[in-house]
């Protein structure tokens, strides 16, 4: 009898995940039609600079993949500046090791820090809640603005499969990140909603997780771009939008 009452309660809990995961994912079918970004300008520059210097600050998406790089040729080849970069991202990382990082950031001196960490902060597992995920991001950017360097958040992509289930609300945690930037006054480029707005087709993630490098270059630098050459007063003559 003890058997049965046991079949009973994995199949109960078992039903109960899977009508969980079918919200999540119509909730994300949802979004594709209806949502646009939510970006949040920079704070422009008082006068365009002649340098600049990007840290990037995540998770494996910032660590293993060259979107950094592509970004900074594209910055580069409009601003007619030179940029210099440091990245300090690791796989598996979250905001809260992102705080163990902020001396080191800030003895780099950059101008800017481009900042994702909810992906990872959202992972029912390793993460953690939205509440101290948005406290801990919020203490990155009060120790950043007080060092003078800007800060620009940044959401990615949604995840897929197992991944999406252990993440069963990253787009709140996007969202959040994107009322923090508003709240505050630092910027915010919306990757996520750029990725909903895709077909399946082009915007399936490789592993569920990790983007490939042309989908990064495709969707998420061309926003940054936009972004920062609109903070740093270096647009090009002719320079057209892309995203």
């Amino acid at each position: 009898m003890k058997g049965v009452r046991r079949l009973d309660l994995l199949r109960n809990i078992t039903t109960i995940l899977i009508l969980c995961f079918l919200g999540c994912s119509l909730n994300n079918l949802g979004k594709m039609k209806t949502e646009l970004p939510q970006d949040v300008p920079l704070p422009r520059w008082a006068e365009a600079p002649d340098s600049l210097k990007i840290a990037f600050l995540g998770t494996s998406i910032t660590a293993n993949s060259d979107w950094p790089d592509y970004l900074v040729e594209q910055l580069q080849y409009l601003s007619n500046i030179p940029i210099e970069t440091v990245r300090i991202a690791k796989p598996g990382a979250g905001s809260a090791w992102g705080l163990t990082q902020i001396s080191e950031l800030i003895q780099e001196n950059p101008d800017l820090a481009i900042v994702e960490f909810a992906v990872n902060d959202a992972d029912l597992f390793d993460g953690v809640s939205l509440k101290v995920s948005i406290s801990q991001q919020r203490k990155i950017l009060s120790y950043l603005h007080a060092a003078k360097i800007r800060v620009l958040f940044l959401s990615t992509n949604p995840a897929s499969g197992f991944r999406s289930w252990i993440r069963p609300k990253l787009g709140a945690y996007y969202n959040a990140l994107g009322n923090l930037a508003n709240e505050t006054g630092t910027g915010f480029v919306d990757g996520y909603a750029r990725w909903l707005s895709l077909s399946a087709e082009i915007g399936r993630i490789p592993d569920g997780l990790h983007p490939s490098a042309s989908q990064m270059r495709s969707i998420i630098v061309p926003p940054l771009v936009e972004t920062i050459i609109t903070a740093i007063g270096r647009i090009p003559e002719g320079y057209n939008k892309k995203n």
